[in-house]
């Protein structure tokens, strides 16, 4: 196999109110302009609100969704939680779980969980309600 991967850019975008305050994670895209659309839309409807993301560059073909390995914040567990760090995103659900068995072996193991979301994803209710 040659090291010669494609790389795609997937930006996981964040909401922030305020220090000391959850950071959900609200949306996943693939370019900068449906990042900065989405900004806009979200301090459009609460200026308070500052909206930040991450790049990851992810191997292999992207397609309609991508699996994200998080890590709990704050002792939750889960792809449900509250206030999840993206650690890594892959192309392929296997690849993630791989990823996932290699970090449940340090000692905050039990706290990763890979959640799978399609690309354009976004959190239901808040950021959202009321800016469309």
């Amino acid at each position: 196999m040659g090291t010669d991967q494609a790389l795609s850019p997937v930006n996981l975008l964040y909401a922030r109110r305020g220090p000391e305050q959850p950071e959900p994670l609200i949306a996943v895209v693939s370019t900068e302009d449906e990042a900065r659309a989405i900004e806009a839309e979200v301090v459009g409807g609460e200026p308070e609100t500052r909206v930040v993301w991450e790049t990851h560059e992810v191997g292999g073909q992207v397609g309609d969704t991508v699996h994200i390995v998080l890590l709990a914040a704050g002792g939750d567990s889960g792809p449900e939680a509250t206030d999840p760090i993206a650690v890594s995103v892959f192309a392929t659900r296997r690849k993630a779980e791989s990823d996932l068995t290699m970090r449940r072996t340090g000692d905050d193991g039990a706290h990763y969980s890979v959640r799978s979301l399609p690309l354009g994803w976004r959190r239901s209710g808040w950021p959202f309600v009321g800016n469309r």
